[in-house]
């Protein structure tokens, strides 16, 4: 295996005491995402129960695929979130709630399931940095009620800065994903919600673009990250699971039709 493994950053879990939750951000199928602080620094800390086998470094795993991804997330901080503490706990008494998606849709198989998945003794815990501040679907909804007012019924089109600013917002997204396949990456998860902004007055630098913009997008959640160089897993193999899922067709169906009609 051509990967190596900051074994040196794998902190004992009596560590974790030193964090204190404040309140859960949101939920996958396997894991919670926690907004913790630790003195005055708050931080994400993603937890997850994992099968105990998974532990041993192996990048046909997502958790290790995304330690993977760290280092070259911290090469490029400007575009994602910074892994500083992760770690293995295999004595894990950490209680996750049934996936609340699960329970809408009436998934009772998949409850089963993952009731069963569960019950492995061993989880994994990432704190990352920076904390953000609201993700796109946030700034959609944002734009979305600063302009309808302004929506010309003739032309069918809002005015122009509404436009200069989702193309900006379009920019950095096509941008990001073409810095990660340029480098053999595939986010794979490109949903507005892993799309994260930060408020800034710093000018955004963006390979050989600089431009003056409030908001500077950062793509989140790594757990679906693979590197062309990434053996499959079983269930990848069997289902023929696209590794190349980061397209433009992807981002511009999460636009809504008066921002993706023009582009």
């Amino acid at each position: 295996m051509n990967f190596i493994f900051f074994f040196a950053n794998i902190i004992s879990i009596n560590i974790m005491s030193d964090y204190k939750v404040i309140k859960k951000l949101g939920e996958g199928y396997e894991g919670d995402v926690l907004l913790i602080h630790k003195g005055k620094e708050k931080l994400i800390k993603k937890i997850a129960r994992i099968n105990c086998n998974q532990s041993i470094p192996d990048t046909k795993y997502s958790i290790w695929r995304e330690i993977d991804f760290s280092k070259f997330a911290k090469n490029n901080p400007e575009y994602f979130m910074q892994l500083v503490e992760y770690g293995i706990d295999y004595e894990c008494t950490y209680k996750k709630d049934v996936p609340k998606f699960l329970i809408d849709w009436n998934r009772k198989e998949q409850i089963k399931e993952w009731k069963e998945d569960q019950k492995t003794l061993c989880c994994y815990y990432l704190i990352y940095k920076p904390v953000l501040d609201g993700t796109l679907t946030d700034l959609y909804e944002m734009y979305n009620k600063a302009f309808p007012s302004k929506f010309n019924r003739k032309t069918n089109m809002f005015p122009i800065p509404f436009y200069k600013d989702n193309f900006i917002l379009l920019f950095q997204q096509l941008f990001i994903l073409y810095e990660l396949s340029n480098n053999g990456w595939n986010h794979r998860n490109a949903h507005p919600s892993n799309w994260m902004y930060k408020k800034t007055t710093k000018p955004i630098k963006m390979g050989k673009y600089t431009f003056k913009f409030p908001y500077k997008i950062i793509l989140c959640d790594y757990g679906s990250v693979i590197h062309s160089s990434h053996e499959l897993d079983d269930r990848e193999k069997k289902d023929k699971y696209n590794i190349k899922a980061d397209t433009y067709n992807d981002i511009i169906s999460n636009l809504g039709d008066n921002i993706a009609d023009p582009v």
